[in-house]
């Protein structure tokens, strides 16, 4: 469908995953996705889009088809450990290619992290089945850093909650870093609600209840 000021909004396609993963550098220039480079990161959403979730990756789209914003939402299942899996070999060899990765602390993190997802073992027991409420998660959201002010934000937001309601969802889920004022601003402006905000070990958790009368 197409926006305002020419701006076309669509679904993303594995062929526009080079313009994500550009995209998100330039927006979360010092994310550890960021640091290990632009394949990584193709591969990264290139899993979210085609691996075995309910995605829903929508991009805004200017006359140029230059991507001015995207978003990944939806059910994920194993968002990072099944990149990691699905990725081990690459992982290690494009670390063994890049070793000034090893130096980068925040990298090196995200290393320690993915090594404890490995060494989980599946547990034997059957968890207890309780009433949960339905939430669409966003897995990421990004704006071109030169194009923030414009309301591209707003746009994606949108699109992503009417498809949220569409199928059926009765809330909606993200995790923001604590110290992104800028991005807690602007859900909170969008009707977001912090969880579990009553100490000040907040860990970024957001929700929006949805209502059957949106839009």
């Amino acid at each position: 469908m197409t926006t305002e000021d020419n701006l076309t909004t669509r679904l993303i396609r594995v062929k526009d995953l080079p313009k994500v993963a550009a995209l998100h550098q330039r927006a979360f220039a010092d994310s550890a996705l960021s640091k290990l480079g632009s394949e990584p990161l193709r591969r990264y959403y290139e899993w979210q889009l085609t691996g075995p979730h309910d995605c829903y990756a929508i991009g805004i789209f200017d006359n140029a088809n230059s991507l001015l914003g995207f978003c990944f939402s939806g059910v994920f299942h194993g968002s990072l450990s099944g990149f990691l899996n699905k990725n081990r070999n690459f992982l290690v060899f494009w670390m063994f290619a890049h070793p000034w990765l090893i130096n980068n602390q925040i990298v090196m993190d995200r290393i320690k992290i993915a090594l404890n997802i490995f060494r989980k073992k599946p547990s034997k027991k059957q968890p207890i089945k309780q009433e949960q409420t339905r939430s669409f998660g966003v897995l990421s959201i990004a704006v071109d850093p030169e194009r923030q002010g414009l309301g591209i934000g707003k746009i994606i937001m949108e699109s992503v909650e009417m498809e949220a309601l569409m199928k059926g969802f009765t809330q909606m889920n993200l995790t923001v870093h604590p110290s992104n004022h800028g991005a807690i601003a602007f859900y909170e402006n969008l009707g977001w609600i912090k969880v579990n905000n009553e100490s000040d070990n907040w860990t970024g958790s957001m929700i929006k209840p949805l209502s059957p009368h949106y839009g």
